[in-house]
């Protein structure tokens, strides 16, 4: 009986010990569904100048022809990954690919026209950058860009 009752014990105690280190996996896991699911830009594709400056010849980016379109640039020379989305006919819209509430992997929802952080708190934010709902407190870092022709050049 004695042995029964030690045995039970214990289960209750890893159970205990396993369901805590579950809810932390869970509190700390950045995504269950994605992480960056834009296509990432080859280095091939672009060019960072010294002068704070990438260049992108749009023409040759098929990923961005169709208006609700997005792609990331990772690249270690730059301080944030950036996605640039294709937002409307004429228009682009180009953020720090990283949420800021914990700097996880944001993904661009077209239908919505939102960014929605793949972290658990599933931060949004409107075109400008700014929180619209979720966790976020600070609005995401956009950056400034001119197209001269099909020459896209964002300012770093």
């Amino acid at each position: 009986m004695k042995f029964r009752k030690t045995k039970n014990t214990l289960l209750v105690f890893l159970n205990i010990i396993f369901l805590f280190f579950g809810v932390v996996f869970i509190a700390n896991c950045e995504t269950f569904v994605y992480v960056n699911q834009a296509p990432e830009l080859d280095k091939t594709e672009y060019h960072i100048n010294p002068n704070k400056s990438l260049e992108i010849d749009l023409t040759n980016i098929d990923e961005l022809n169709n208006v609700g379109a997005s792609v990331l640039i990772k690249d270690p020379e730059l301080k944030n990954h950036i996605l640039l989305v294709h937002s409307s006919k004429s228009t682009y819209v180009i953020v720090s690919s990283h949420c800021t509430h914990r700097q996880k992997a944001l993904k661009y929802l077209p239908d919505e026209k939102q960014f929605e952080c793949s972290s658990m708190g599933s931060s949004r934010f409107n075109l400008k950058g700014e929180v619209i709902s979720g966790v976020a407190e600070s609005p995401l870092k956009l950056y400034d860009y001119t197209i001269v022709g099909s020459k896209m050049v964002i300012r770093l």
